[in-house]
């Protein structure tokens, strides 16, 4: 990676989370940055680096729906999957609702395997995002595009750090970022 090479000292950690894991995990200090999706207005005590709008799909069972797209409230009789912990699970509920408009149940999975085939199986759909290149469904899983009132639903993609971090290593490491998924 070229943030490596010009870097050769710098040590990347990865983790992984819910979107309130990460923002515990900034607030905590315990990361300098995440990349996430933004669940709410920008906030200003935080960089607030936009890296991605992606379109939204739905993985819906083969067969379940015979439709083109699809808008969230329209598939209410189905239970949203969620990949979460039970501890955050509120709070993905909550965006569902209040930002997506879905009315109906939930399922949750510890991760993307358990949730697709929670899928496969006729249970649910799971809601997925298209930052760059995403794989082929597995079988028996078709993929719709997902709408919000008319228009295809996207969300942004963002890396956010406190304002107050020093760490020098964000800004070449967000911009090398960028730079590789716009290629």
């Amino acid at each position: 990676m070229k943030v490596s090479k010009q870097y050769p000292n710098l040590d990347i950690r990865m983790t992984g989370g819910s979107h309130e894991e990460l923002y515990e995990d900034m607030m905590n200090k315990s990361i300098d940055l995440a990349l996430n999706d933004q669940w709410r207005a920008f906030n200003s005590n935080f960089n607030n680096d936009l890296i991605v709008s992606a379109p939204s799909y739905m993985e819906v069972a083969t067969g379940y729906m015979d439709k083109d797209t699809v808008e969230i409230p329209d598939i209410s009789d189905l239970s949203a999957i969620l990949i979460c912990t039970l501890m955050t699970q509120v709070h993905e509920e909550d965006y569902y609702r209040k930002v997506l408009g879905f009315t109906g149940a939930f399922l949750v999975a510890r991760n993307l395997e358990e949730a697709r085939m929670l899928v496969a199986s006729g249970r649910g759909f799971l809601l997925i995002d298209q930052v760059g290149t995403l794989m082929n469904p597995i079988a028996n899983i078709k993929r719709v595009p997902v709408y919000s009132e008319g228009r295809p639903l996207e969300r942004n993609y963002c890396f956010f750090n406190p304002l107050e971090n020093t760490n020098e290593y964000v800004k070449p490491f967000t911009d090398t970022f960028k730079e590789l998924l716009n290629k």
